[in-house]
C-alpha cells in the first residue's frame, strides 16, 4: 500500500503552488517587457526552474488523487501595460520580489 500525502503536506504544498504560479506570472510579465535580452534570459531561465517546481507538485497531487489547485493562470494578473523603468532596474525589482518569497538566494541561485 501506497503512503498517502499528510493533510499539512497537502497544505504547504498548495500555498507553494499558489506562490510560485503568481511569481510565474510576474516573470512572464516581466519577460515580456524587458529590452535587455540578457535579463530576459536570466528571468526565464528562473521561470523554467520554478515551472519545474509547479509541474512536480501537480505531479504529486494527481499520484495521489487530490485535486490540483488552479492557482495564478494567464490572464488572472491585472498588471500595468507598460513598464516605466530601466531593465537593469526591473531585474533588481523582481529579484527582490523573489527573495521576498525565499526563491533567490545570491550564492546558490534557485532555491
Amino acid at each position: 500500500m501506497k503512503n498517502r500525502i499528510s493533510s499539512s503536506e497537502l497544505g504547504i504544498l498548495w500555498l507553494t503552488y499558489q506562490e510560485k504560479t503568481l511569481i510565474l506570472r510576474v516573470l512572464e510579465y516581466f519577460i515580456e517587457k524587458a529590452d535587455d535580452q540578457q535579463a530576459k534570459n536570466i528571468m526565464g531561465g528562473l521561470w523554467q526552474d520554478l515551472n519545474y517546481y509547479v509541474n512536480k507538485i501537480k505531479e504529486i497531487y494527481e499520484n495521489d488523487g487530490v485535486v490540483v489547485p488552479i492557482g495564478f493562470q494567464k490572464g488572472t494578473l491585472s498588471l500595468p501595460p507598460q513598464v516605466t523603468m530601466p531593465d537593469s532596474i526591473e531585474f533588481i525589482e523582481s529579484r527582490s520580489y523573489l527573495r521576498g518569497f525565499n526563491l533567490f538566494n545570491e550564492k546558490k541561485g534557485f532555491e
